[in-house]
């Protein structure tokens, strides 16, 4: 568990500073990781000894890389890092890293529960093809989300357009689900408006969440 929790203080890292940079070496982590598993076990399995530096010292690498990689004409660069925007509650400015973004956190300033938005820097996914259920009326599950800050961007860009809708969460009360973030937020909208969402949706070209399940 504590090799595990090195590796990504130096993975994470890599990952949004060659981002940062204008590059994806999100294969090279991968491979990085794999031998950093591989290599220290091939050596317990031959040599009967372990090297304490070198499980993690391949993760180490990805960063030494990220830092020595030139940035790209375009890049965002150091803005990348950082998402800086007003807290919702207390109205201040606060900053998180990138690897916060989408994520419920507590607000520096206030101690109140946030979550972290996306930027004009954030990934842009596909949206997942949306499966009209067979019913002829009735209320039914649109889209699933990993934030509720997600699913009230998409009601209030349904209900721009006249979709009502409804968000169920199951979060269940307290602050530690809600920071876990284990939780799903579910769209619910009238299937007669099935068809409508999904051009609305398209013409948006909104941004999603990675944690967002393709199907309710």
């Amino acid at each position: 568990m504590i090799t595990l929790a090195l590796c990504v203080i130096f993975l994470l890292p890599a990952y949004h500073l060659a981002k940062s940079k204008g590059y994806n070496i999100l294969p090279l982590l991968i491979a990085l990781t794999f031998l950093g598993v591989a290599i220290p076990f091939a050596i317990l399995i031959i040599f009967e000894r372990m090297y304490p530096m070198m499980d993690f010292a391949f993760a180490a690498l990805s960063l030494v890389i990220a830092w020595i990689l030139p940035k790209k004409d375009g890049a965002p660069g150091r803005k990348y890092l950082k998402i800086t925007f007003d807290c919702p509650e207390c109205k201040e400015e606060v900053v998180f890293p990138r690897s916060k973004e989408g994520k419920p956190e507590l607000c520096p300033k206030c101690n109140e529960i946030i979550t972290i938005p996306l930027d004009e820097f954030s990934s842009k996914l596909t949206i997942p093809k949306r499966i009209k259920p067979n019913l002829e009326s009735g209320s039914v599950c649109y889209a699933s989300f990993g934030n509720e800050m997600l699913a009230v961007q998409m009601q209030a860009l349904f209900e721009d357009i006249g979709i009502e809708s409804e968000i169920i969460d199951g979060i269940g009360g307290g602050s530690l689900p809600l920071l876990s973030g284990s939780q799903g937020f579910k769209l619910y909208i009238d299937i007669e408006d099935w068809d409508k969402a999904v051009e609305t949706e398209k013409n948006a070209n909104q941004r999603v969440d990675p944690t967002r399940d393709n199907a309710c």
